[in-house]
């Protein structure tokens, strides 16, 4: 199961019940701020919040184990380069999309 979610911003708790009648095997998730936090806005996200809701994810048991975490959806008003956000995203389990990636689901 593919949940495909940019321009999402932090899920409403009817969102969070919703997908607790799924097991995810990929999430490809937006992370327009890049490494900052998104702030008050709740229409995207930003390094902080989309590991927060990886952890949501897998505390809900939404999130198979061996699940693909992938993010994407950058924007000129987020902070990092590729390098930089993959040195941070690795240590959480997160991959860090680019143009021409492939994954398997």
């Amino acid at each position: 199961t593919l949940l495909y979610a940019c321009d999402t911003g932090w899920y409403a708790e009817e969102t969070w019940r919703f997908l607790k009648n799924f097991t995810i095997n990929t999430v490809v998730m937006e992370c327009t701020y890049g490494l900052r936090s998104c702030g008050q806005y709740n229409g995207h996200l930003g390094f902080p919040e989309l590991v927060a809701m990886k952890q949501r994810l897998e505390s809900e048991g939404i999130l198979a184990p061996d699940a693909q975490y992938i993010m994407t959806h950058y924007s000129h008003n987020g902070v990092g380069t590729h390098e930089e956000m993959q040195a941070v995203a690795s240590e959480h389990g997160i991959i860090v999309g680019h143009d021409g990636l492939s994954f398997d689901i």
